[in-house]
């Protein structure tokens, strides 16, 4: 039997597959007709990071485009260690993974831990996240710029050493991360710029927007008033106001995805009839040992 002709009967079966499990439909026949595979090609990390004190010494744009250069080159060995190591984001100097994690909540480095592998190694750290945690699957209690449209709410805090800002984020579970304005961030004394910062560009809806990476303490409220922290790492937004994220809504000052609900566990029920969200934490997760510092 063709490998056609076997794909034609698993489809009859289970359905029609995707172009990935076509492809490993073929691979399955293929080794079981004592095919051998080509043996595969492992990508080599190029260049070096740079040495620590003199990008401090620069300014962010400067700095961001020699480490951007530096992640293109090795984007490659990037995405393979990804998927070695089951990982959505990779902290490396020199080719060494020093810390990785399978979302921007999976108990992230903090800055100070960042900075501190900076002084010891003379290196900047190139924090490389998966392009997949960028994805956003726009879905639709705020109205949006379409007629008869709501966009489900939560309310939470952003804090960073005791100064917290309070707002109403957009809740999006179609988003693997979080986004916040920078400018909203920096205004309450939250964020402000480091020498470890490094400005990365991606697209949203066809519109480039730039950012920079931060841990963050982030608090979901629940109705009875109760709050449930973790560190999350937070998509910091230059420029939100003309940023593609107040496009469908242009009150929003921040978009809260499933890798914060993920890590708080909340129970999130919501009313479409009332356009209301409520939350409620259902168990204790105050037994949770907290993670140790990264042992770089």
């Amino acid at each position: 039997m063709t490998i056609e002709a076997i794909l034609r009967e698993v489809e009859k079966r289970f359905g029609e597959l995707d172009e990935k499990a076509k492809e490993a439909v073929k691979l399955a026949v293929k080794l079981a007709q004592g095919e051998t595979l080509p043996e595969r090609i492992e990508p080599e990390w190029q260049g070096e990071n740079p040495p620590f004190d003199e990008m401090a010494k620069l300014d962010i744009e400067e700095r961001s485009r020699i480490m951007n250069e530096l992640e293109q080159r090795n984007i490659d060995w990037l995405l393979r260690k990804c998927e070695d190591l089951g990982a959505m984001w990779l902290l490396v100097v020199d080719g060494q993974v020093h810390a990785h994690g399978k979302n921007l909540a999976d108990n992230p480095p903090t800055d100070e831990e960042i900075l501190e592998l900076a002084e010891r190694t003379g290196k900047l750290p190139l924090f490389f996240m998966h392009p997949a945690l960028f994805w956003i699957e726009e879905t639709a209690w705020n109205p949006t710029v379409y007629a008869g449209d709501m966009y489900p709410t939560l309310p939470c805090r952003f804090a960073h050493n005791g100064v917290s800002w309070h707002t109403t984020a957009d809740f999006d579970t179609g988003s693997a991360s979080t986004f916040a304005s920078y400018e909203n961030l920096f205004s309450f004394g939250v964020v402000q710029m480091l020498p470890s910062d490094v400005l990365r560009q991606m697209t949203h809806l066809g519109q480039i927007f730039r950012f920079f990476v931060r841990t963050l303490d982030f608090s979901l409220t629940a109705d009875d008033g109760s709050e449930r922290t973790t560190k999350v790492r937070v998509l910091c937004v230059l420029n939100w106001g003309q940023s593609p994220f107040v496009t469908v809504n242009p009150s929003r000052t921040a978009l809260v995805g499933r890798d914060i609900c993920l890590r708080l566990q909340p129970k999130i029920t919501l009313n479409f009839e009332a356009k209301t969200t409520s939350v409620a934490f259902c168990h204790d997760l105050t037994r949770q040992e907290p993670r140790p510092p990264f042992a770089f």
